[in-house]
């Protein structure tokens, strides 16, 4: 059952309420035709800007995006974090990697991105003004659709990404293998 969050969309962001963590939300945009990569990366190195910022040709599902936002909260609640802030925390979780560096070069906004998805926890108005005076591009109607959009870059991106065989596809969707690959990689031996 898929249906873990509660979804409030507007103004072309979608927030999501967690059942498990009821003081705590997830604001996400879609921001496509982005002309100011570089400038958006030295604000987030900068930590002037409070949100992931992710390739959307990186992001299996919207779904697979909140379980790791759902993990990061889990994490951040029994003082688990692998890194500083929710935000970071939730780009790792989406790394079937344990390097953080790779999870931030692999999964984060790049010089040439021109399509990034922004998730900010417990957004208020003045962070969300923020996101759209520092990132230059065009929002999306419906973030769903492009998280949850596969063509057959994407597929053979992640396909590659995560070391998913034809098997896997047998008896479920891609975003589900990622999901099943990224809900036991704590489990496994480093």
């Amino acid at each position: 059952m898929r249906k873990i969050i509660h979804i409030i969309q507007q103004n072309m962001a979608t927030t999501h309420q967690f059942p498990l963590f009821p003081n705590h939300t997830l604001t996400i945009i879609v921001y496509t035709n982005l002309t100011n990569a570089a400038t958006l990366i030295s604000s987030l190195r900068e930590h002037s800007l409070s949100a992931a910022v992710l390739r959307t040709s990186h992001v299996a599902s919207l779904f697979t995006l909140l379980s790791a936002a759902n993990r990061a909260l889990h994490n951040a609640t029994h003082n688990q974090l692998k890194t500083r802030a929710l935000e970071s925390e939730m780009l790792y979780n989406l790394s079937p990697s344990h390097s953080i560096t790779h999870a931030f070069k692999t999964f984060g906004v790049a010089d040439d991105s021109t399509n990034v998805v922004a998730c900010v926890f417990n957004a208020n108005k003045e962070m969300l003004n923020k996101l759209d005076t520092v990132i230059k591009g065009e929002k999306v109607e419906n973030p769903q659709s492009v998280l949850d959009a596969m063509d057959s870059d994407k597929l053979e991106r992640l396909t590659k990404l995560y070391k998913l065989r034809p098997g896997d596809f047998v008896h479920r969707s891609l975003p589900d293998a990622v999901d099943n690959i990224l809900s036991v990689r704590n489990f496994k031996s480093r």
